[in-house]
């Protein structure tokens, strides 16, 4: 692992340096970081996905493998989400079809 990703950068300008800007440019919002830390995004099966920080005094950092891990955590839980929400469709079809209620589809 280099040196790089293991360096350890202020939350505040991680932002800049290893979020990536929306495509009209745009930088991430500080408090979207900040949610992302307390709060978390929720994942496929409820659990919160947080953002790791270390505090160096009173400042939270992160490192670009931090960040890494959080968007790959985040990535598998849409990913999960998706299928779920696929397979629950696959289901409900089934069942309008058992139903009589839509017509059978071509095998």
């Amino acid at each position: 692992m280099t040196k790089a990703a293991n360096e350890l950068i202020p939350l505040n300008a991680c932002r800049s340096q290893l979020i990536p800007q929306s495509s009209d440019g745009k930088s991430l919002n500080c408090s979207t970081l900040w949610r992302w830390v307390r709060r978390g995004l929720r994942g496929a099966n409820g659990e919160r996905i947080k953002l790791e920080v270390v505090y160096v005094g009173r400042t939270p950092h992160v490192s670009a493998e931090m960040v890494e891990r959080f968007f790959q955590r985040v990535t598998a839980a849409r990913l999960e989400q998706a299928a779920q929400r696929d397979a629950q469709k696959d289901v409900n079809a089934l069942e309008l079809e058992s139903a009589g209620l839509i017509p059978r589809r071509a095998k």
